[in-house]
């Protein structure tokens, strides 16, 4: 069995480790931008892959990260 070099992370982890909302870590977990496990109710994210998520905003690659909203309002008329 695989041995844990460091726990997860919960939610709340990572929000205060970027100074972002909470609500702006479950926006990224959503629209699967941060890969995540869920333990029962709770939602953990690994260490190696906030690690890779951080990388990859850095270097300014977004090629694997999607967009935002993807959907339009429709126009008003």
């Amino acid at each position: 069995m695989a041995e844990l070099s460091r726990p997860y992370l919960t939610v709340a982890d990572v929000a205060a480790c970027l100074q972002v909302n909470r609500s702006t870590v479950y926006g990224w977990i959503f629209r699967r931008v941060l890969p995540h496990v869920k333990v029962g109710k709770f939602v953990r994210v690994d260490p190696g892959d906030f690690d890779e998520f951080l990388r990859l905003r850095r270097r300014g690659d977004f090629s694997s990260i999607p967009a935002g909203r993807t959907q339009t309002r429709p126009e008003r008329g």
